[in-house]
């Protein structure tokens, strides 16, 4: 089963590498570690894939810990998890409440961390930025984006930010949200959690619970439609905004 699972992991994340030129030679790659399932398995597996590729690119891991006041473990571990596979880890430590809005939690919290890895990839050199959204991510941002903000619209698996200075890269971009976390099972590895208060009440986990526990048990079927979905979009059968008038 561990092998099994291993080749699983490996085909997907080559498939997005390599699919979409994600990382080549000479590039300067920062990657975001929260401690989380999904941030934990891209670490490893960019560790892994920096032996496979043939060519050389920089890879340096980044942790910003917001601290609720019971953290003081999570510094710990992350060095132990990075120690163990090779890689260098830069961590920055901030108190929840000077970054954190309580009214708009999750929105505050994860702006701060994008901005705080942009400044630290800007002031290092770096030029590609590693998350670890997956593809169970991609649909729920997908679902979040009509929700709340009225577009089509999701995550790339490659996005140029700032008129190409920097680009988001996202390796985990194939892979399921369960066979990420039973990958690090088999592995022996754990998420290394937060207190963070308000991360099982929010507006991205109640479109969560909706995508996987009413959209996608309506069929068998549905689930991988709906993935293969965002990558065939039909332009000549989506309406056109009105030349005056608004919705």
């Amino acid at each position: 089963m561990s092998a099994n699972i291993d080749r699983t992991i490996s085909r997907f994340f080559g498939r997005a590498l390599h699919g979409y030129d994600m990382i080549v030679e000479g590039d300067r790659v920062v990657a975001g570690l929260s401690g989380g399932a999904d941030s934990i398995t891209m670490v490893y597996w960019l560790a892994e894939w920096r032996k496979r590729l043939g060519f050389r690119f920089d890879l340096v891991v980044y942790s910003l810990i917001l601290d609720f006041g019971k953290d003081g473990y999570k510094e710990h571990l992350l060095r132990e998890f990075c120690k163990g596979i090779g890689v260098d880890l830069e961590i920055v430590k901030v108190r929840a409440e000077e970054v954190i809005s309580p009214d708009r939690a999750c929105y505050t919290c994860s702006r701060f961390r994008r901005i705080s890895i942009f400044r630290f990839a800007e002031k290092n050199g770096f030029n590609k930025i590693a998350l670890g959204h997956n593809r169970d991510d991609l649909v729920t941002t997908f679902f979040m984006n009509m929700f709340f903000h009225g577009e089509i619209a999701t995550l790339k698996p490659v996005q140029s930010m700032f008129d190409g200075k920097f680009h988001i890269i996202r390796p985990l971009i194939f892979l399921r949200k369960e066979t990420i976390r039973k990958w690090l099972k088999n592995k022996g590895l754990s998420e290394i959690e937060d207190y963070c208060p308000y991360k099982h009440d929010n507006y991205r986990k109640r479109v969560e619970d909706i995508v996987f526990n009413v959209i996608y048990p309506l069929n068998e079927k549905v689930r991988n439609n709906v993935f293969k979905s965002i990558f065939n979009v039909k332009l000549e059968f989506l309406p056109e905004k009105p030349k005056k008038g608004r919705f």
